[in-house]
């Protein structure tokens, strides 16, 4: 779990760099288009439009063509104004237009419009001749373009999010399936502690990977192991025979010193030649005994 976790948080770290990069270039190129769709409109406008005098002196009224409503579908969320050089409006679309303020130079946002104002010209109706210059207001919402930046970076999150989660669970999943051999091993290695029985065998993986080598391992380990314990046991098995042959032989001399003590003890005025007798015999079991002792003190040093 915490190799899966690990990997899921190295994979977030990588999708929210990776998601500020795309998001930082795609909003920008969002902005920057609509900025230069704003911008090439309200350029091409003053030689797109014929307006012309409706009156042959006086600015009572222009008429334009193609009309105003051609260059503001619905879909753009756009405003156009004509103003007179004094600043009033002879013309606008649509009709229920926001006011975006007096025409100034330079690109501004106003209530939410991208605003910029070009010098368009003025011709008579009758001789199509130069009569005087207006200006030509064009304005779009900026709220559409930053929608779709909105858009772009929940779309962004949302997939840093899914990334990870994905990421999390394909960890999980890769962790589950790579360390069940090791939770395998482990419980192998459990159950032969609890019951010691090193004769047991351990599981091999199929894989032959770092796993299939540590069991690999762990099988030598059991087997030198279950060698050693067999030389212990055989060994303790020697100690016991020695042991058992040991006491088998210091019974005998004990027998005879205590049954000779027992009889110079019983008869203190025994003959010479039977006192001397069991004299000897209790020197030489005496003898027999510190050779026996002897023989035990050096096993005892060469064990330890």
């Amino acid at each position: 779990m915490r190799l899966a976790a690990t990997s899921a948080l190295l994979t977030f770290v990588i999708l929210c760099a990776f998601a500020l990069a795309v998001g930082w270039i795609t909003v920008h190129r969002i902005r920057a288009d609509f900025n230069r769709q704003v911008t090439d409109t309200a350029n091409g406008l003053p030689s797109r439009l014929d307006i012309k005098l409706s009156a042959s002196t006086v600015y009572e009224g222009v008429v334009v063509e193609p009309p105003l409503t051609d260059f503001v579908p619905p879909t753009d969320h756009a405003v156009i104004r004509i103003f007179t050089l004094g600043g009033s409006a002879v013309e606008q679309a649509p009709a229920n237009a926001p006011s975006l303020g007096f025409p100034e130079p330079g690109t501004r946002t106003i209530h939410g419009y991208r605003v910029l104002s070009r010098v368009g010209v003025v011709r008579t109706a009758v001789r199509d001749e130069p009569v005087g210059s207006v200006i030509i207001q064009y304005g779009r919402r900026v709220s559409d373009t930053e929608a779709t930046v909105a858009r772009v970076e929940l779309f962004l999150v949302l997939g840093v999010l899914a990334g990870s989660g994905l990421a999390l669970l394909a960890g999980m999943a890769i962790a589950r399936r790579a360390m069940a051999p090791i939770a395998e091993l482990t419980s192998t290695a459990a159950e032969i502690a609890r019951t010691r029985d090193l004769r047991r065998r351990v599981p091999e993986p199929k894989a032959d990977d770092e796993v299939a080598e540590l069991a690999r391992t762990l099988r030598g380990m059991l087997r030198e192991l279950d060698a050693a314990r067999a030389d212990t046991e055989d060994m303790l098995a020697r100690q016991r025979r020695f042991v058992a042959d040991a006491s088998h032989e210091l019974r005998t001399p004990l027998t005879t010193i205590r049954n000779n003590a027992g009889f110079l003890r019983a008869h203190p005025d025994a003959r010479t030649e039977d006192r001397d007798s069991a004299l000897a015999d209790l020197d030489a079991e005496a003898v027999r005994m510190t050779r026996l002792v002897e023989d035990l003190l050096t096993l005892a040093r060469a064990e330890g």
